[in-house]
């Protein structure tokens, strides 16, 4: 049984991209979404763009993404 890694902590959509790449299964936000300054829609619309625009996993399971 493999346990899903969580982030959480100061989340944002202009960090979140690095802790994708390298291989979180979640992401806990809670500020980003309900202090963003346009409401909380906007702050996961900006966090779903950011999290689309991060960069490939470099390994799955184990093995380089790119051989």
């Amino acid at each position: 049984m493999e346990l899903p890694c969580v982030a959480i902590g100061g989340i944002t959509a202009l960090n979140c991209a690095p802790l994708v790449t390298a291989g979180a299964d979640f992401l806990a936000v809670v500020g980003a979404v309900w202090a963003h300054s346009d409401g909380a829609a906007a702050g996961v619309r900006a966090l779903n763009a950011a999290i689309a625009a991060a960069p490939p996993k470099p390994f799955v399971d184990g093995t380089p993404a790119w051989g």
